[in-house]
């Protein structure tokens, strides 16, 4: 029987985890026996979890160390258990990435690449390593919409085209407790009565966060935002300046690590999420607003307007433009009728073209 496994290291510290299990208890019920080495334990009785790396994060060359420790504990067991399969995530194609895949490469697994960020967001890709690990090391990679797969294809010599495969991200509708209504997540959390924009998630130039300060200027004082998330290679000084020019209570802000738990009741108690993103590949945040039934607001970059089509299942502004943003908030904050339109729809997008069972069935194919 073919066993597959993921080995993961970020996990439960950027959110991963649900990707993990989700992805791997479909392809239980396709039929394959599965594995997850990461740094938690799940109680999906379908899948096998060991937890091969730390919670915490570090710097340097001990965060190094206890990768490799990780990476090798992880491929040990992988042996021992016979596992066939190895699915790993990649985001910047740096020297670990592809010192752990040849070394995996060479104890006989076939491996399968899901690539987020063809060129990192953090710093510069390594194009020679990216062709080296997509061209000789992978058996197969898989990128989650065609504006990645065209990106990475650039890269990469056309014979090789056939082995990237387009598989969407999966939904987060299991996240979202039905139970809880929106306003008792607001009550918990202290919120007033005005309709509450969020932004949530990392924080880093690319996301632009400034940009949405920007435009608040100009948005309605009946509109409050909330901003949640951890800084990554940013100062908070540049926003907390933008921030000290509004009034004092139009934006309240939590900046660090966000646990699952309180991620959730942000997400039912949020009226609006904006993503002023301006770079991406494929956003987390989205799918995740979008699952929850929220209304977003995206920059016009491919990734997004992947996902959302202006006016159906979300509002689209031009890339860079605070004003149109500030515009289409205020539409959107005065629109009751609207929010409910847009987050109904986006949840329905979430549900039809991001479901789980299908894309574990395009991922079963790849087991050859």
């Amino acid at each position: 029987m073919r066993k597959a496994a993921i080995i993961d290291p970020v996990g439960i510290k950027a959110g991963l985890e649900h990707y993990d299990i989700s992805l791997l208890s479909h392809l239980a019920d396709e039929g394959t026996d599965v594995m997850n080495y990461s740094n938690f334990l799940t109680d999906d009785h379908t899948v096998v979890s060991y937890k091969t790396f730390s919670e915490t994060s570090g710097s340097g060359w001990f965060m190094a160390y206890r990768y490799l420790s990780g990476y090798k504990r992880s491929l040990d067991l992988c042996r021992k258990n016979h596992v066939t399969h190895l699915i790993f995530h990649v985001f910047h194609f740096n020297a670990m990435d592809e010192w752990i895949l040849r070394y995996a490469r060479r104890k006989g697994f076939r491996l399968i690449l899901i690539v987020h960020d063809v060129e990192s967001f953090i710093r510069r890709t390594n194009t020679g390593r990216l062709v080296k690990i997509c061209v000789h090391l992978a058996n197969h990679v898989v990128v989650h919409n065609r504006f990645t797969f065209q990106e990475l294809c650039a890269f990469l010599p056309s014979g090789v085209h056939e082995k990237v495969h387009v598989i969407p991200h999966g939904n987060f509708i299991a996240l979202d407790d039905r139970e809880t209504p929106g306003h008792t997540a607001r009550k918990i959390l202290n919120w007033d009565e005005r309709v509450k924009v969020l932004f949530f998630g990392m924080i880093k130039p690319t996301k632009g966060l400034d940009l949405l300060l920007v435009s608040w200027k100009k948005v309605n004082p009946e509109v409050s935002l909330h901003i949640a998330g951890r800084l990554r290679k940013d100062r908070w000084s540049v926003y907390e300046n933008l921030i000290n020019k509004m009034p004092q209570d139009a934006i309240s802000t939590e900046i660090g690590y966000i646990n699952p738990d309180r991620r959730s009741l942000l997400f039912k108690a949020a009226d609006i999420v904006v993503i002023p993103y301006r770079r991406i590949y494929q956003s987390g945040v989205l799918l995740m607003a979008m699952s929850f039934g929220l209304p977003v607001i995206v920059s016009d970059l491919p990734a997004n307007k992947d996902c959302v089509k202006d006016g159906v299942s979300g509002m689209v502004f031009r890339s860079g433009d605070p004003d149109e943003l500030s515009s289409c908030i205020n539409r959107l904050a005065g629109d009751r009728e609207m929010r409910k339109k847009l987050g109904d729809t986006a949840r329905q997008e979430m549900e039809e073209n991001h479901n789980w069972k299908t894309i574990a069935n395009s991922f079963s194919s790849l087991l050859d």
